[in-house]
């Protein structure tokens, strides 16, 4: 994460042809189909804080239910948008690196914004696509294995008709560390992953991947992740994700 963040102001300059809008900012619209990121990161943050919320009001010798909700609503999406961006985001970030399908164009595209660049600076640039690709991987297994803490502990109280003072003050601390996880995934797709994916990944081709992203094709209810998103967003950022919800539905370019 160091070599990451200590070269994120010159791997904007090179590649961020504008600012992803900051989280605490309404997104009134999608520059690019692959922003739909910036819609899933604000319903991955607020449904962070509710299970966190819900942490702090377990009691002792109380029910863990109101938490056990709140916690596999969150879970279960988690899971489900790692895989897929294990299997999207990360293969295409390998096809953004030097000797990737997308490397030469992306290291023209570094050329033309900073023609007047030294060897040095490029050679640094390329270390820090490929430390990103590497790092991505990474964040999704701590992700998961964070994810897999809180539910050990869940596991545990199985069978236990109330919440001991141990259970509870281990389910707040590790949804916490779950929480700070994500909040640090978050922070680097936002700056390196997207911006990098919006200049080197085509329309029809960010269009499907948002698609994968939003519609689980392999489940009874497709559209579950699509409606977990919407739930945590205001009516305009709604509207947003009504309106790429639209050109998503068509079918595929492979089935064209």
């Amino acid at each position: 994460m160091g070599l990451i963040r200590l070269r994120e102001d010159t791997f904007r300059h090179h590649l961020c042809g504008e600012e992803v809008v900051a989280m605490n900012e309404e997104i009134t619209r999608l520059d690019s189909p692959i922003d739909v990121m910036c819609l899933i990161h604000r319903a991955m943050a607020a449904y962070a804080a509710t299970v966190e919320r819900e942490a702090t009001r377990i009691e002792v010798r109380g029910s863990l239910q109101p938490f056990r909700s709140a916690f596999n609503e969150w879970a279960s999406a988690l899971l489900h948008l790692s895989e897929v961006e294990v299997e999207l985001l990360t293969t295409s970030l390998r096809r953004c690196l030097p000797g990737g399908e997308l490397g030469e164009q992306i290291e023209r595209q570094m050329r033309a914004v900073a023609p007047s660049g030294t060897d040095e600076e490029g050679q640094a640039e390329q270390q820090v696509m490929k430390t990103m690709a590497a790092y991505s991987e990474e964040e999704h297994r701590e992700l998961v294995e964070k994810l897999q803490d809180v539910l050990e502990v869940l596991d545990g109280e199985i069978g236990r008709q109330s919440v001991i003072d141990r259970t509870r003050q281990h389910l707040y601390v590790r949804v916490l560390a779950l929480r700070v996880a994500q909040d640090d995934h978050i922070e680097n797709e936002r700056a390196f992953v997207l911006p990098l994916l919006r200049r080197a990944i085509g329309e029809p081709e960010q269009l499907d991947m948002a698609r994968r992203l939003l519609i689980d094709e392999g489940s009874e209810s497709p559209d579950w992740i699509l409606q977990w998103v919407a739930r945590k967003l205001g009516p305009g950022e709604r509207g947003v994700l009504a309106d790429l919800e639209a050109r998503i539905r068509k079918p595929p370019l492979s089935a064209a």
